[in-house]
Formats: structure tokens, C-alpha cells, sequence
């Protein structure tokens, strides 16, 4: 069993450049993979989530 976090500003971000490129007519892959980041424990926790934007947990 493992815990990941993923990435949503990430995954907004490259959805988005997908539509513009679309839009643009480039051709696009069938899917985008965006890595999930694998979180160890509670203090790993904490620094993940700061990582990604939310602030600090307490």
C-alpha cells in the first residue's frame, strides 16, 4: 500500500495548454500523464502538502 499525492494546479495547468493547443490545431498524445507525488508518513505529509500549494498543516 502506498500513499501519493497528486497534483491538481498541475493537472489544471497542462488541461488547459491541452485545450489552447487544440484550439491551435496541434495534434495532441491520446493521454497526459502528470506524476503523482509519494508521500511517507505524517511529517512527509506536512512537507508535501506545503509543496503543493495549501499552505501548512498543523
Amino acid at each position: 500500500m502506498a500513499n501519493v499525492a497528486q497534483q491538481p494546479h498541475l493537472i489544471g495547468q497542462t488541461s488547459a495548454d491541452n485545450v489552447a493547443r487544440y484550439f491551435a490545431g496541434q495534434k495532441l498524445p491520446v493521454q497526459t500523464f502528470i506524476p503523482v507525488v509519494p508521500v511517507k508518513g505524517p511529517q512527509e505529509a506536512k512537507a508535501v502538502y506545503k509543496q503543493l500549494g495549501y499552505g501548512e498543516l498543523q
